[in-house]
């Protein structure tokens, strides 16, 4: 085969237009030479020319876009540097004249997979109002410009019922999870089916680790904790060293707050943060702990902040918050022991909000320890999740501050 492609390639070089053809003689006059190859047909170079893909300027930028953005996901910090000039480069090109006096109606899937990949929505605006493109690409561009700008209910109207059938499978893989992300909140089965879809389309991928990101909060703010475990590990497994993972890292500890206790037991919670680095795993488990003393739950801090103690050196600022934390959930339960490590307690590494924490759970634990005349029946009639919900109330606005971030 090699041979014959060699061949092929030689007598396009000469220019022949004729066949090489073996003979079994020679002519008069004439020494034998080498015996001949088969015999190759004459190959027209202006066919071979047509049938190989050419790829536009646009497509040439954007292959360099993806190859940059899967390996952000890798975690090689230099491909964002790389992704920035890229994007640089294709605004460039895009803001010349010549470009959309030229513009060729082949560009419009390139174009809508460039808006979302962090590309200019104005120009995908741009694109949407040439006149040589096709309708269902005008509907995608237009989809693609109103989700770009945040307008979720427009973009919608426009991309929830397209086909991606005939596009390239990256942009068609961006496709769905957009669909997945602007279905109403109602439509929960068929927001998951397209966010797999989406990750399982191309796997390894910038599309995949952003859908895996995307239906981890999903499960989380349904309240489906097999989905979040599923997606979670996953992600982890895959993903763990992606530029994007601390955008992962900061929405594990909310995610796994709202399911603590409901569909999401100790163990499973464990399994999920099992591949996280164990510095990272322990500031999640701090988070966790301070999670319950804001929404008043003793099990979750409890469960965060002992969690946190044993993966933390002694004495360490995120140490000493997660010891503040359990104490204060002991001191609600009536612990005495805890009472009096608190009264020894200093707020040393302990931030202003923290410092009132603890001057607040050392009067908690006074108040407990007195005798009921002393202690007063208001704050004895009150149970533990009252007293503890009380205790964290200047963690709160905190608390309300990171719910507020995973809401897809």
């Amino acid at each position: 085969m090699k041979r014959r492609l060699v061949l092929v390639l030689v007598a396009v070089l000469a220019g022949g237009t004729g066949a090489v053809r073996a003979e079994s003689g020679h002519e008069p006059g004439h020494e034998p030479g080498p015996e001949p190859g088969p015999v190759v047909e004459a190959v027209n170079a202006d066919e071979l020319l047509k049938a190989l893909p050419v790829l536009t300027p646009v497509e040439r930028k954007l292959k360099l876009l993806r190859r940059a953005q899967d390996q952000i996901v890798r975690g090689r910090g230099e491909a964002a540097e790389e992704q920035r000039h890229i994007l640089g480069a294709m605004e460039a090109l895009f803001d010349s004249p010549d470009y959309w006096r030229l513009f060729t109606p082949g560009d419009a899937s390139a174009i809508a997979a460039y808006g979302l990949s962090g590309g200019r929505p104005d120009v995908v605006e741009r694109a949407a109002q040439q006149a040589s493109i096709t309708a269902r690409d005008r509907q995608l561009l237009q989809g693609v410009a109103y989700y770009a700008r945040g307008l979720i209910a427009e973009a919608a109207g426009k991309l929830k019922d397209l086909t991606t059938e005939g596009y390239p499978a990256l942009l068609a893989g961006q496709i769905a999870m957009v669909q997945g992300l602007v279905l109403d909140d109602g439509d929960y089965v068929r927001r998951v089916l397209l966010l797999d879809k989406a990750m399982n389309s191309v796997p390894g991928t910038m599309v995949e680790e952003a859908a895996l990101r995307r239906l981890v909060v999903l499960a989380a703010v349904k309240g489906d904790a097999a989905v979040f475990v599923s997606a979670a590990r996953r992600y982890g497994m895959r993903f763990g060293s992606s530029l994007y993972a601390q955008e992962f890292h900061d929405s594990l500890a909310v995610s796994i707050s709202r399911l603590f206790g409901r569909g999401l037991d100790a163990a499973a919670a464990d399994l999920v943060l099992a591949r996280e680095p164990q510095s990272q795993r322990a500031l999640i488990y701090v988070a966790l702990a301070r999670l319950g003393i804001a929404m008043g739950r003793t099990d979750l801090c409890l469960y965060g902040g002992r969690h946190a103690l044993r993966l933390l050196p002694e004495q360490t600022p995120p140490a000493r918050q997660a010891l503040l934390y359990v104490l204060a959930c002991r001191v609600v339960s009536g612990d005495t022991v805890a009472a009096a490590e608190l009264a020894d307690m200093t707020n040393t590494a302990l931030n202003r909000d923290e410092a009132a924490l603890l001057e607040r759970a050392r009067r908690m634990a006074s108040a407990i320890a007195a005798p009921p005349q002393a202690a007063g029946a208001a704050v004895l009639d009150k149970g533990p999740g009252d007293e503890l919900a009380a205790l964290g109330a200047t963690a709160l606005a905190e608390a309300a501050a990171q719910l507020a971030k995973v809401t897809p």
